[in-house]
């Protein structure tokens, strides 16, 4: 089905349904709507920051301890 079936369909159910209901449709189409554009600006940010350079020096950091530097191993 395309976008526009789906969404001629859902409109048409709507239609029959009392406001109440109606508005609870409504209500979760725009929290479904805020969750997509959250994971759309959560993946763009993490997109950017894997691109950038502000964290490079974490890898860059010369390591202070090793394995013979602990005191209990597990």
């Amino acid at each position: 089905m395309t976008t526009e079936t789906i969404i001629n369909k859902a409109v048409s159910t709507m239609s029959k349904l009392s406001q109440n209901n109606v508005e609870e449709v409504a209500d979760f189409a725009e929290f479904l709507l805020q969750k997509q554009e959250n994971d759309e600006i959560r993946t763009f940010t993490y997109q950017t920051l894997d691109k950038s350079e502000v964290f490079d020096f974490l890898h860059e950091e010369e390591e202070i301890y090793n394995l013979s530097d602990a005191k209990e191993v597990f």
